[in-house]
């Protein structure tokens, strides 16, 4: 099955990750917590590798992006506002 939302495909796996996300106790707050570490490694170097600190900021930058991401899809916004209780299609 493939869906097409906003330009997105919506396909089995990724409707299996959004579940998993959103019903998993504490999967979400796993990868937050993980992607928090990597960040504090990156900012205090701890692997000991040199790199200018353009790539750093880059690194530190795409960490924040998924972590970010991952939050917006475990708790989407406006989940326990009432008004999106209209179920528009179901499978």
């Amino acid at each position: 099955m493939s869906l097409e939302v906003g330009g997105g495909q919506w396909t089995d796996a990724v409707i299996e990750t959004l579940d998993a996300l959103q019903n998993q106790a504490g999967l979400a707050q796993l990868y937050v917590e993980t992607l928090d570490a990597l960040i504090r490694s990156t900012i205090l170097n701890i692997s000991g590798e040199e790199a200018d600190d353009s790539a750093v900021l880059s690194r530190i930058r795409t960490l924040k992006l998924i972590r970010r991401d991952i939050i917006a899809l475990a708790m989407p916004a406006g989940v326990d506002d009432t008004a999106n209780d209209k179920l528009i299609i179901s499978f």
